[in-house]
């Protein structure tokens, strides 16, 4: 019997993690030509620490061992994908906290007087400092020879709020730590479009909605205005980041532009500045939103999905489950004036999803000075949970692997081939070890009953 309970027990903590994240590994699922040196991501969504917020009702030590066993939980898959999967870069998805967004600086929800004590920006620090350790420590390959990535600026409803009710102090505080929440860079040369669509929400509510006064219009632009001028001059952020990583494998491809000077009258009006063309090189666009963009709400999200078949369309106290269609026609609109979206990772729902859109992409044309209409497909996965807590028997991560050879304008050298694969991994049912543990504990009960019977 005590055999039976060291291996059950080890199974249960160590073994049944160990299998599943190496039932996962790269050379079990990628397939690249024998020569290919692809750059590997894991996308991680909803962590959602759980804390005081989430079950506000649970007593002691109840709300305590919950606490422990998803960070557990959390902490030991995330070491695992260090030690057997050792990804290039790994991204957060957004939801970062589950109560990041209510230990607020100002304007938050009514508190009772005990919780107004304790919720804080005390309490934020706390979450900061259970959270860290988990993702900071491992920043390094196993071996210590490469340095690793890892990007956590995609801010979710739970860490901003969304809409009218994100605070801008909130996602200030959110920013100082984990980066700016809007963001353009280059990954496994493919360009990395972040956005903040908690934020952007409020645009779609405040100027597209249309029936909002101009007063009520102004008070609420510094939600969207980041946003939204992010995506407005990624005409020229976007660019940048590709000729920086270009000028990296090719030096002096795009060398500097200086600065132009020279000496006139004041009462000439000249402009002899030379007519530099800017080139804009392209590579293919990743686009990472937390909320997952619009879709018709029967849909089917495939065959990981545990929850039904698709993601109802739905919106309640500080969450919506999509985008607007008028929002995710415009983001995507704007972002393909840098390249062509290849595909979209997002967060928030907790399971899995994995759709097809078809955006309007129309393109501007001198000659006929007028948009054309341009259809293209993009591919959306919604990623699920880390945590065990958010109602997924099996939470799951997903595997990113990027091979694309470029020459020292973009183009992908030799035969173009998809230059994105994608794997979903799943993790161990938690309430399963649990339920194994106790049918485990009945039987030994039974066992010592009939023992003390018998003898």
């Amino acid at each position: 019997l005590t055999l039976i309970w060291l291996y059950v027990i080890w199974k249960g903590e160590r073994g049944v993690f160990k299998d599943h994240i190496s039932d996962c590994h790269w050379d079990k699922w990628e397939e690249w030509p024998h020569d290919a040196a692809p750059h590997h991501l894991v996308f991680v969504a909803d962590p959602q620490l759980v804390d005081p917020h989430t079950y506000p009702g649970r007593p002691w030590p109840l709300s305590s061992l919950t606490e422990s066993y998803t960070d557990m939980y959390m902490s030991r898959n995330f070491r695992l994908i260090n030690e057997k999967l050792d990804p290039d870069s790994i991204v957060f998805l957004g939801d970062l906290f589950d109560g990041g967004r209510e230990w607020a600086t100002e304007r938050a929800r009514n508190l009772n007087s005990t919780e107004r004590h304790q919720w804080k920006m005390r309490q934020w620090n706390s979450e900061y400092d259970r959270f860290t350790p988990n993702v900071t420590t491992q920043h390094y390959a196993v071996g210590g020879t490469k340095a690793r990535t890892v990007k956590m600026n995609v801010p979710g409803n739970h860490d901003l709020g969304i809409g009218a009710k994100v605070q801008v102090t909130v996602r200030d505080r959110f920013e100082t730590r984990f980066g700016e929440a809007n963001s353009v860079y280059v990954i496994g040369n493919h360009t990395f479009v972040s956005l903040d669509t908690p934020s952007l929400a409020a645009y779609d509510e405040f100027v597209q909605g249309g029936s909002v006064t101009e007063e009520r219009r102004q008070q609420y632009r510094d939600i969207w205005k980041p946003a939204d001028e992010f995506l407005d001059t990624l005409e020229v952020t976007g660019p940048k980041a590709v000729r920086n990583t270009l000028n990296h494998f090719y030096p002096g491809t795009y060398p500097s532009r200086g600065h132009y000077h020279t000496v006139h009258d004041p009462k000439d009006k000249v402009d002899d500045r030379p007519k530099e063309k800017v080139e804009k090189p392209r590579l293919p666009i990743i686009l990472l939103s937390h909320i997952p963009f619009f879709r018709n709400p029967d849909v089917d999200c495939g065959k990981w999905r545990e929850r039904g078949k698709a993601i109802p369309l739905s919106a309640g106290y500080q969450y919506q489950n999509t985008l607007t269609p008028a929002l995710s026609n415009m983001i995507a609109k704007k972002v393909s004036r840098i390249g062509d979206i290849e595909h979209i990772f997002s967060g928030d729902d907790h399971d899995y999803c994995d759709i097809s859109h078809r955006f309007n992409i129309g393109r501007w044309s001198e000659n006929s000075q007028k948009e054309s209409v341009v259809m293209r497909a993009v591919r959306e996965i919604t990623v699920k949970s880390f945590s065990w807590a958010m109602g997924v028997r099996k939470p799951g991560f997903l595997l990113l692997s990027l091979w694309n050879p470029v020459d020292e304008k973009g183009k992908t050298i030799g035969t173009p081939l998809p230059t994105i694969k994608s794997q979903l991994c799943l993790l161990p049912d938690q309430l399963s070890i649990f339920i194994n543990y106790a049918r485990l504990l009945a039987f030994t009960i039974i066992v010592l009953l009939v023992r003390a019977v018998v003898i």
